[in-house]
């Protein structure tokens, strides 16, 4: 990715810190979004949104455009789980809602590790555009 990007390896672990802050921020505003318009209208803009920005990384010119992409990727991934959450909450029945929330807090947390050790798989052979674009195949 650095060679492609014209960067150094240091420059370009700010497209993972981008994507980490920006998702973090993300999770502020998709609770009150869900709140406001509900969680299948967040989860479903979020998701399109997301698959959309996760191929456009994918066609990132230079450094610039990669981490503002990615900016843009962790601020749209961050709208599926508090409207999962909230999902949850107002359409399970209380005895069922702690498995439903350990469900999906474990697929998300295992997905984070499991999509680590397959993108490097991935980047490995076909690139770091393949990475992105298989992923964003998965998000679809």
């Amino acid at each position: 990715m650095a060679t492609s990007l014209g960067a150094t390896t240091g420059q370009v672990t700010w497209t993972a810190t981008s994507f980490g802050f920006a998702y973090a921020a993300g999770f502020l505003v998709a609770g009150p979004l869900t709140d406001r318009y509900g969680a299948r209208a967040v989860m479903t803009t979020g998701l399109v949104a997301a698959t959309a920005a996760t191929a456009a990384v994918s066609m990132a010119p230079n450094l610039t455009w990669a981490i503002a992409l990615r900016v843009v990727q962790g601020l749209t991934a961050a709208a599926f789980a508090p409207a999962a959450f909230s999902s949850i909450a107002h359409h399970l029945a209380p005895q069922r809602r702690a498995i439903a929330l350990t469900c999906v807090t474990s697929g998300m947390l295992g997905a984070a590790v499991l999509m680590q050790i397959a993108a490097q798989a991935v980047a490995a052979g076909p690139g770091w555009h393949a990475v992105f674009l298989i992923s964003a195949a998965l998000l679809a």
